[in-house]
């Protein structure tokens, strides 16, 4: 009889302070998401692009024109070229084409856009947005990068 009161003893213990704990981790949850909303209205917007107009903003972006596979074996050939860079409608539409593209002597089978502020813009604390439409399927690597000033894209 000793014994069955015992387990009923720690088994009401344990509830309690199982309840205690989810009680703590909801609060701290709670407290968490209320003070990064916030944080969150307190920034202040430094910088913006909207792409309002019919060209890229050379004070702020250079195209990358080349075809070097920047170390990671890219197959396309950059360009600023209409076809695969333009600013269109307040958006900055960057298209890959599958076609035989030729500088010189070399040739790629694909073209694209790359777009860097490198040495125009940087930005050393706070948060950085955009709103991206990217492509789907096999082979497709669509990517926003956000790197230090030293680095070389």
């Amino acid at each position: 009889m000793a014994r069955t009161r015992i387990i009923e003893v720690e088994k009401q213990y344990n509830k309690k302070n199982s309840m205690k704990m989810y009680r703590i981790i909801l609060l701290f949850f709670l407290i968490t998401l209320i003070s990064v909303s916030a944080k969150a209205q307190n920034w202040q917007l430094v910088w913006s692009d909207e792409f309002n107009g019919t060209t890229l903003n050379p004070t702020i972006w250079t195209p990358t024109v080349a075809g070097t596979g920047f170390g990671n074996k890219e197959l396309e050939y950059y360009s600023n070229r209409p076809q695969n860079l333009a600013v269109q409608n307040g958006n900055l539409v960057m298209t890959a084409l599958l076609e035989n593209y030729k500088v010189g002597t070399a040739s790629w089978n694909y073209t694209s856009a790359k777009v860097s502020t490198q040495n125009l813009k940087s930005i050393t604390y706070g948060k950085i947005e955009c709103r991206l439409k990217l492509p789907t399927g096999a082979g497709t690597w669509p990517a926003f990068w956000t790197l230090d000033r030293k680095s070389v894209v």
